[in-house]
């Protein structure tokens, strides 16, 4: 179980890595298309706050599960992420990302 949890925290800090380099290509966009910007910013608040709930609504039997599928989504999420910030139009592919997920999460 404690090698598990390790686990767990160095996905988290590998992907925590990840997203400050995400955020720094992103800084630009808040003169060039701000309020895609906060549209994103919004969205990962309310991910965030759906994956802390299914935690908290999950027996400690289902941690794992559950933990699991949180990295998964996150490493999905980074993955596109990088794409678009390497992209020529980082604009408007970061608004169909946030049009995509915000039709998941409805």
């Amino acid at each position: 179980m404690l090698n598990l949890l390790q686990n767990f925290i160095s996905d988290r800090e590998k992907q925590l890595k990840i997203q400050k380099q995400i955020d720094s290509k992103l800084i630009i966009l808040k003169d060039k298309c701000p309020n895609v910007l906060i549209q994103f910013f919004l969205l990962e608040r309310e991910i965030n706050r759906i994956q802390c709930e299914n935690v908290r609504n999950t027996s400690i039997w289902g941690y794992s599960q559950v933990l699991t599928k949180n990295i998964l989504e996150i490493d999905k999420r980074n993955s596109e992420l990088l794409k678009i910030t390497e992209s020529d139009n980082i604009c408007e592919n970061l608004l169909k990302f946030n049009s995509f997920y915000y039709k998941i999460l409805k």
